[in-house]
């Protein structure tokens, strides 16, 4: 689901900030119903992994981190990624 948010361009990156154990991220990604959006935030570590996260969708609203994170932070994570692979290039 997360790759398909990304491959449909349904993720933005709004604001990426580096800080010491990696990077901090707020975006903003299709939800659910129509024209709703969600606003995932994310703290990776210089590898990647997950530190911390959150959104405002649904699952996130019900399951916290205890079921894994939501679609539109994985999405958000691999847009990251992505744009890391871009610049190291």
């Amino acid at each position: 689901a997360a790759q398909d948010i990304l491959a449909q361009d349904k993720i933005r990156i709004i604001a990426r900030r580096p800080v010491s154990t990696g990077f901090k991220l707020s975006g903003s990604a299709s939800g659910a119903m129509i024209n709703e959006r969600v606003r995932p935030l994310l703290h990776v570590d210089k590898n990647g992994q997950i530190v911390d996260a959150s959104c405002t969708c649904a699952f996130f609203t019900k399951h916290k981190l205890t079921k894994g994170p939501c679609e539109h932070i994985l999405a958000l994570r691999l847009a990251h990624m992505h744009r890391l692979e871009q610049e190291n290039t």
